[in-house]
């Protein structure tokens, strides 16, 4: 089974792009190393569509990574993404908030702070308008709790 961890960073790498349900098949049953006429029984879809499907998606892949990704390699390449990742949100973590108040531990506002984790990270909202009342501590919160979920790319 494919990781939650890879399809999210997926997800991120290839935004504002999603993959479909059949792109997703394809990833996972690759992840786990099986062939595409495999996948197409599993599936219910016709093997050359299930390899066309692959073909679209190691090219996305390819695109976001900078590497090239096929069925072969896709495994190592998303495990070192996320290795860079998890190497790369320890230094994030320390990040300098200047004279901000802590908003580490946030009391009464945990059911806000879920939806607006919920619209960035699953819904991908861009924009979203905090009553004044609540701006500064939420956001504050807010991106404490997201900041170990998006990756950074220079």
């Amino acid at each position: 089974m494919l990781p939650v961890e890879v399809l999210t960073l997926v997800e991120l790498i290839i935004a504002p792009q999603q993959l479909n349900e059949v792109q997703q098949i394809v990833l996972n049953y690759c992840w786990q190393g099986i062939s595409y006429p495999k996948i197409a029984e599993i599936s219910g879809y016709d093997t050359d569509y299930i390899k066309e499907t692959g073909a679209i998606l190691w090219n996305l892949l390819s695109k976001a990574t900078g590497e090239r990704v096929n069925k072969k390699n896709v495994r190592s390449i998303l495990e070192n993404c996320l290795l860079e990742t998890e190497g790369s949100n320890q230094t994030t973590s320390s990040q300098n908030w200047g004279d901000a108040p802590n908003a580490s531990i946030f009391y009464g506002r945990e059911k806000e702070l879920a939806t607006l984790q919920e619209w960035i990270i699953t819904d991908k909202c861009r924009l979203i308008d905090i009553s004044k009342k609540l701006e500064f501590m939420l956001s504050k919160a807010l991106s404490h709790s997201l900041i170990d979920s998006y990756i950074v790319r220079t």
